[in-house]
């Protein structure tokens, strides 16, 4: 369902001429999570188990976009530090 939701969202994106507001991601998430909601047959634990394979596919994928951009911006983190390790969500 988030697959197709996505790629339904990326021909609005391109009929936008590429407006931020077009988001495929953030209007995708909404759609599914209102989808969800409004059909009490759908439960969270069953939903994620039907996207399994999209949350298993996205921790590779954050690594590999954040490596080159790391690399790149190294100074920076570092002088960050204190207020990127604040922001850390410390439940996880």
């Amino acid at each position: 369902m988030t697959l197709v939701t996505y790629a339904r969202r990326l021909v609005v994106l391109s009929r936008c001429g590429m407006h931020p507001l077009a988001n495929p991601v953030l209007i995708a998430v909404g759609a599914d999570r209102s989808g969800a909601v409004c059909d009490a047959h759908v439960l969270r634990r069953r939903y994620f188990a039907g996207a399994q394979f999209v949350h298993f596919l996205l921790g590779p994928a954050v690594v590999g976009l954040a490596v080159p951009l790391g690399a790149r911006t190294w100074a920076s983190v570092r002088r960050l530090a204190v207020p990127i390790a604040g922001a850390l969500d410390r439940r996880a």
